[in-house]
């Protein structure tokens, strides 16, 4: 696994400094990949299964959103404490991913970060002037008005208390 987060870090600088997302799931044992856990699924007739997007190109989501191009916001939280006595490194933060599918066949084939630097991130919501968040005690808009899938600017705090 630590060669599939390294391999995914390579992709992305900057995302986690020098720091890799910890895994505060010990006890995880070892899931089914993504393919199998679909394939395995029991559902009425009429209905298929089938995987968009696994790891590590979605890691700890935690809230996603769909825009009006048919494209995935997902928001990925590192910045969430789990366990009791588990202090996760100050340097870590949260960011929100958009995945498109280009050619239609039902996964994935482009990945873009859209930000990479927020801290407590429980929700987003798509609009089509940008992007809202959550992060408790503040809610962010992020205007993205030129649609090229980065902030204008800081964003802008709604809420705050």
């Amino acid at each position: 696994m630590k060669s599939l987060i390294t391999s995914f870090l390579l992709l992305l600088p900057n995302a986690f400094g020098d720091l890799a997302p910890p895994n505060t799931e010990t006890n995880a044992g070892n899931p089914l990949p993504a393919a199998e856990a679909a394939a395995s699924m029991t559902v009425p007739d009429g209905f298929q299964v089938t995987v968009f997007a696994s790891e590590p190109d979605v890691q700890n989501p935690i809230d996603y959103a769909w825009d009006s191009r048919g494209r995935l916001w997902i928001a990925e939280n590192y910045t969430y404490e789990r366990k009791k006595g588990v202090t996760l490194p100050d340097t870590l933060r949260d960011r929100i991913v958009i995945l498109s599918d280009h050619d239609g066949d039902g996964v994935h084939d482009s990945r873009k970060v859209f930000t990479h630097d927020l801290k407590g991130l429980t929700s987003i919501e798509w609009s089509p002037e940008g992007l809202y968040a959550l992060c408790p005690p503040r809610l962010y808009f992020f205007a993205d008005t030129d649609q090229n899938d980065q902030p204008d600017q800081a964003p802008k705090v709604l809420l705050d208390g």
